[in-house]
């Protein structure tokens, strides 16, 4: 039997989705020194998106944030590690990206659900393609247009809850990620 999708997560999956990537190795600092739920770009007209429907209100953006991580052998694992509505962007200042090795224009910031240390993508079926057809994740911040891509974001939703309860059963009943509370 297929479980089904709790109705925050068909909210959710409602949005304007976009993917957003965080790796060491450009950042110069790991992923668990950013703060939750912020997002650094240069990408102006995923940003101009954004920003109008924040003005607009009614249907939401989605940002997607995947971590890649370096390993011993030159690989790299791949972790979903928050979501969030971007309800806010701004300019970034001068320590906002410590040590990073290229100049960020802009900060999107938000309110989501974060999941720990992330959830491993990369021994998936479908991630691959996924990779593939979002440029090996070198955009920093990409809108998910392709119909293919939607399709894999609301995999991402569905993975994303079923890792959430198994969290929350392994946290002895605290409820720290058991469905997303965006608002």
């Amino acid at each position: 039997m297929t479980p089904k999708m709790r109705p925050e997560w068909y909210e959710l999956l409602k949005g304007v989705h976009y993917l957003g990537y965080h790796t060491e190795r450009t950042m110069s600092y790991a992923y668990d020194k950013a703060r939750d739920f912020t997002l650094a770009t240069t990408n102006e007209s995923e940003i101009k998106e954004i920003r109008d429907l924040i003005r607009r209100g009614g249907m939401k953006g989605v940002i997607w944030v995947i971590e890649g991580r370096g390993s011993e052998d030159g690989s790299t694992a791949y972790y979903l590690r928050e979501v969030f509505h971007p309800d806010h962007i701004r300019k970034a200042v001068r320590g906002d990206t410590p040590g990073a090795r290229k100049k960020f224009e802009y900060i999107l910031e938000g309110k989501g659900q974060t999941f720990g240390k992330g959830i491993r993508l990369d021994h998936h079926v479908w991630f691959p393609d996924f990779l593939e057809a979002n440029g090996n994740f070198g955009f920093g911040l990409e809108h998910l247009t392709k119909r293919r891509n939607v399709f894999l974001a609301s995999g991402l939703g569905q993975l994303a809850e079923s890792e959430c309860k198994t969290l929350s059963r392994a946290e002895n009943g605290v409820m720290r990620g058991a469905v997303p509370r965006i608002t």
